[in-house]
């Protein structure tokens, strides 16, 4: 099991955190997570997380940063959903 031990806010990016784990001994750089699923999970300093929920929040971020990238193509101006998927695929 491994503990958060900080939660820190990204430079280039007020709505994303950095999420610091320790296994007992050294603090190393675990993920970034999107403040949506920081608030959906309630992830906090001290809080043990499993292997299973790590990949879960890894999986839900990554679904996170797809939708903002599909509401920033979005907001220029209407497109088909083929459109859509043409740019989310090129940007996988």
């Amino acid at each position: 099991m491994k503990r958060i031990s900080r939660i820190t806010v990204q430079k280039n990016n007020p709505h994303r955190f950095n999420i610091f784990l320790t296994d007992g001994k050294e603090e190393t750089f675990g993920f970034g997570v999107d403040e949506d699923v920081l608030i959906s999970h309630r992830l906090m300093k001290n809080q043990e997380l499993d292997e299973g929920l790590i990949k879960k929040l890894l999986q839900e971020d990554s679904l996170q940063k797809t939708y903002a990238m599909a509401i920033n193509y979005l907001s220029y101006r209407m497109r088909s959903e083929k459109e859509i998927k043409d740019y989310l695929m090129k940007k996988k």
